[in-house]
């Protein structure tokens, strides 16, 4: 297989676990695929009254810890092995901007993503698939 590195971003919606099992699939079997699965954690900006960084620091690793578990939870309830997956959590004040620093910062190829189905382009693909497609470099697979 071409792609060696596919990104899955996971909000535990249906789609979301409809694209990672795709993309566990196109990995089955295919020596070196790495699969990683990606939550966005929100970053809180000057709204959350933290004036230094020491508390800013604290606040952020419980947002991010508190992600992960959430997440790790959404993928057993949807009976998905984290066995061989990346598990990861990347705070961000955007889903779309943590998705792309994400995939740049990790050298994906692929982003495989779920998609919401219903209305016109931007909603027929949600406006987090949209953005992405708009602003990388890399191919997007969107998944149904």
């Amino acid at each position: 297989m071409k792609y060696k590195n596919l990104l899955v971003p996971f909000d535990g919606s249906e789609h979301a676990v409809r694209a990672l099992e795709a993309a566990i699939d196109l990995a089955d079997g295919v020596e070196g695929v790495t699969v990683h699965v990606l939550r966005v954690a929100e970053a809180a900006g000057a709204e959350s009254g933290l004036s230094d960084y020491d508390g800013y620091e604290v606040y952020l690793n419980r947002r991010v810890n508190a992600a992960k578990k959430a997440m790790l939870a959404e993928l057993a309830q949807a009976n998905i092995s984290t066995d061989g997956l990346v598990v990861a959590v990347e705070p961000s004040y955007s889903p779309t901007e943590g998705i792309i620093c994400y995939a740049e910062d990790h050298n994906v190829d692929l982003i495989v993503m779920g998609r919401r189905g219903v209305g016109a382009l931007r909603g027929m693909l949600g406006s987090v698939s949209y953005g992405i497609l708009h602003n990388v470099d890399i191919p997007v697979m969107t998944v149904k």
